[in-house]
């Protein structure tokens, strides 16, 4: 009976565990900037239009001249070995888009004479919805292919001294202001713009584009103004990466990578049918050892007692089974 109850308890562990693994694929995350979070702070939508790829640089190589690598709203300072392998991506043709607000990645522009400021930027007369959403109309390069850009709470760019390799692309407008003291409205004391909001550096073979906001792209703010434009012509026709090395993910977000990493792992056909034969092999030993077992201990107990009942020995060895 023992016996029987432990075989329950596996069988209900590994039931309950494929069953989580499951609802976690299926749930979709809510992590801020998750190509698979397709909820108002997330990039799936990003991902639909793009087909990128969300790999951690400090582990897979990426081939720089027909890439571009996206830097969208770092949960944490950026580490020197990280900034390295963004400096010999750019160098060698690799295009570079850091989009942030927070000033996580000031320690990767330090030697650019470029930094993100921190402070929000609000403007009181150009504006989607609220001054919170600033719009962008002094666009400098005819590349983008936009009149008008969207911002989310966006911050500005301090240029700190001259560089001959840097170009600003947009500025706010002269109605916007940087709210030092965080209540939402402009004050005698707080710097008014027009502000560089987004600013390209030629680099190497490659070229590095800022903006001062990891919200143009999201699910809520992409098909606003002329965002999606930006995006396709920021983009051109190379292969879009995603650091994904820069975010600190939920445990949720975490747990489902792991299972979809095993399963695309377990995906691979000579992975795949590898473990058919091996499953197909474990199946066919349990049975025909089950069999033999039975077969061994009925018989034997028939050649030292011939007279008994074959079938009623079958029987009681059920019930005795049955019992345990």
């Amino acid at each position: 009976m023992l016996k029987s109850n432990l075989k329950l308890i596996i069988y209900a562990i590994i039931a309950a565990l494929i069953v989580l693994a499951l609802i976690t694929v299926i749930l979709p995350t809510k992590d801020d900037f998750d190509l698979a979070n397709p909820y108002w702070n997330g990039l799936s939508e990003f991902y639909r239009l793009t087909n990128a790829f969300n790999i951690d640089i400090m582990i897979h190589n990426v081939d720089p001249e027909s890439s571009i690598l996206f830097i969208i709203g770092p949960s944490f300072n950026i580490t020197k070995e990280r900034i390295d392998l963004w400096k010999k991506y750019v160098e060698n043709g690799g295009i570079l888009v850091i989009m942030d607000e927070t000033g996580f990645v000031n320690y990767a522009l330090e030697s650019f004479k470029i930094k993100i400021d921190g402070h929000k930027m609000f403007d009181a007369v150009f504006y989607y919805n609220s001054w919170r959403m600033p719009k962008i109309i002094d666009i400098r390069d005819s590349r983008f292919n936009a009149s008008v850009i969207i911002m989310n709470m966006p911050s500005i760019l301090n240029i700190t001294d001259y560089n001959p390799n840097l170009k600003i692309l947009a500025y706010s407008s002269s109605f916007s202001f940087l709210d030092l003291d965080e209540d939402g409205m402009p004050s005698s004391n707080e710097p008014i713009g027009p502000f560089p909001i987004a600013v390209e550096l030629i680099y190497g073979k490659g070229r590095i584009i800022i903006f001062s906001d990891s919200s143009l792209f999201i699910n809520s703010i992409l098909n606003l103004g002329d965002n999606l434009n930006l995006l396709k012509n920021i983009i051109g026709n190379r292969l879009v990466i995603v650091d994904s090395g820069i975010w600190q993910k939920t445990p949720h977000s975490e747990f489902r990578s792991f299972i979809l990493l095993l399963y695309n792992f377990i995906s691979m056909p000579e992975i795949k049918y590898f473990l058919i034969i091996t499953i197909l092999f474990a199946i066919y030993t349990l049975i025909n050892k089950s069999k033999i077992k039975e077969y061994d201990e009925i018989n034997y107990l028939l050649i030292k007692h011939p007279d008994w009942d074959k079938n009623l020995l079958k029987i009681l060895k059920e019930e005795r089974n049955r019992v345990e």
